[in-house]
């Protein structure tokens, strides 16, 4: 491949990072914050389970920002050799992204079907609706996502060679679960429950 060609492409991905990544990242970031100081302040959100799965959803997504986005921005915008600390970083960024990733959308799913609890007309299921099962459901959801983490912290340990703050799996099993369970059941799953919980609320 002709060398002019790869560094212009490679110009054109630390423009790009510099200029939409990094802001992007510092957007994410900002209004993450902003929502978990929201509910945080007002006592009518504290008392509300559906508002509780909402602050978890945007406390993992603030979570995966700080340990993930801003690191992975900045080394393709800038020359700067991370080969240093990135070994490790790479297994815990990958622990992280896919505990949180899950976790913020357990919580959104979790909201929506606390929303068909809280509006069902039958009394048992409202019951399902309260602040106490939020904090368990929550719980369990992270915890859960986290062991389901693991061995992407152990098993995601070569650097790339394009980004050396980005591990590539070494197993070829993780790596196929990883292609065609992680992404493209539970990337599916979740949306499709939040959807179809989301037209039972409206109906009800």
């Amino acid at each position: 491949m002709n060398t002019d060609y790869v560094t212009s492409l490679l110009s054109a991905r630390s423009k790009f990072a510099l200029y939409v990544s990094i802001p992007v990242c510092a957007v994410g970031f900002i209004s993450e914050l902003c929502s978990i100081i929201v509910f945080l302040s007002l006592k009518t959100f504290r008392q509300n389970s559906c508002a509780f799965y909402l602050m978890s959803m945007a406390l993992f997504n603030l979570i995966r920002f700080i340990l993930s986005s801003p690191f992975l921005a900045i080394s393709m915008a800038f020359p700067i050799n991370f080969l240093s600390v990135s070994f490790f970083y790479c297994q815990l960024r990958n622990f992280v992204v896919a505990a949180c990733n899950f976790s913020a959308l357990s919580c959104l799913c979790l909201a929506i079907i606390d929303q068909y609890f809280a509006t069902s007309s039958r009394p048992r299921w409202q019951q399902w609706s309260n602040p106490r099962i939020a904090h368990r459901a929550v719980i369990i959801a992270a915890l859960s996502w986290a062991g389901h983490a693991v061995p992407f912290f152990l098993y995601f340990n070569q650097l790339s060679p394009v980004n050396a703050a980005l591990c590539i799996s070494s197993n070829a099993v993780l790596y196929e679960y990883n292609v065609y369970v992680y992404y493209l059941t539970y990337g599916n799953l979740f949306p499709l429950i939040a959807a179809i919980f989301g037209l039972m609320t409206k109906a009800s």
